[in-house]
């Protein structure tokens, strides 16, 4: 219910999304699924990782503040903390 709420306002809010999301949704097995979502994607902005990200991922994993069997969240926080989109 969360998740319909949010995309019932999303016009609202700037998006970013990473390329780690973009891999994520094409593993979907749901193929109307994952069509949908690739729609519902393509209007977002796509952040790229840097070098920075990338280690700043592995830190995280190499101290066990992100396991590392939770590899692509650690990549998500990483984007998220490195990025610095313009907030209005």
């Amino acid at each position: 219910m969360l998740t319909r709420s949010f995309f019932n306002v999303i016009d609202r809010f700037q998006v970013f999304i990473s390329t780690v999301t973009v891999a994520e949704l094409e593993r979907t097995p749901d193929e109307s699924l994952r069509v949908r979502m690739q729609r519902v994607i393509a209007q977002f902005e796509v952040l790229q990782p840097s070098d920075m990200v990338e280690r700043l991922a592995r830190q995280y994993i190499q101290l066990d503040a992100i396991p590392a069997s939770h590899r692509e969240d650690a990549y998500h926080i990483a984007l998220a903390v490195t990025s610095e989109p313009t907030i209005c």
